[in-house]
């Protein structure tokens, strides 16, 4: 059976004729209009990682920094900054001379009582500074705690800096670490 509908023709055919295929035959110059998209695909997979780019370029160089003698930041040796006064501003102007700096001999250590709710570790001197502190607490947890653990005097001058605890339950031991100033 053949049916004509504009210029395309169908060819039909009737069940045994192609088997159950089914032909179309038509005038392959004329197209109709397109269709609405339709919507979109679902994102594929991730791809595999591409390969490093070649190293940049290197950056400008940075400004000099300043030498360890120049105490005013000026770049130029003064009279100031020959701390050794051996008439010469270099390297050797930044050593330590005698007399001067921190050495592990300057700090020490204080504790206070132990055993009870209140304990303070109190510097040495009055000039003594103190650096830090802390409470170790000790004996039996209650509810609600309360604990005090801070510095004290540290800016009367009148009076030598410590470190205080206090704690409503258990025992509490102060320790003070303290910089020694002549």
């Amino acid at each position: 059976m053949v049916m004509r509908i504009g210029w395309i023709c169908v060819w039909v055919c009737v069940s045994g004729c192609l088997g159950s295929e089914q032909q179309f035959v038509g005038n392959e110059t004329e197209q109709g209009p397109a269709g609405e998209p339709g919507p979109p695909g679902a994102d594929g997979a991730q791809g595999p990682s591409g390969e490093d780019g070649a190293p940049g370029a290197d950056g400008a160089s940075g400004a000099d920094g300043l030498n360890c003698w120049d105490l005013d930041g000026d770049g130029l040796p003064g009279v100031d900054e020959d701390t050794n006064g051996d008439g010469v501003v270099d390297a050797l102007d930044c050593q330590r001379t005698s007399g001067g700096g921190i050495s592990k001999s300057d700090i020490y250590v204080v504790f206070g009582p132990s055993g009870g709710a209140l304990s303070t570790a109190t510097c040495a001197d009055t000039d003594d500074v103190l650096l830090t502190g802390g409470c170790n607490r000790s004996g039996v947890n209650c509810l609600p705690l309360t604990f005090t653990d801070e510095p004290r005097s540290v800016d009367d001058p009148t009076v030598a800096a410590s470190w205080y605890c206090e704690s409503n339950c258990g025992s509490v031991e102060a320790s003070a670490v303290c910089l020694v100033v002549n």
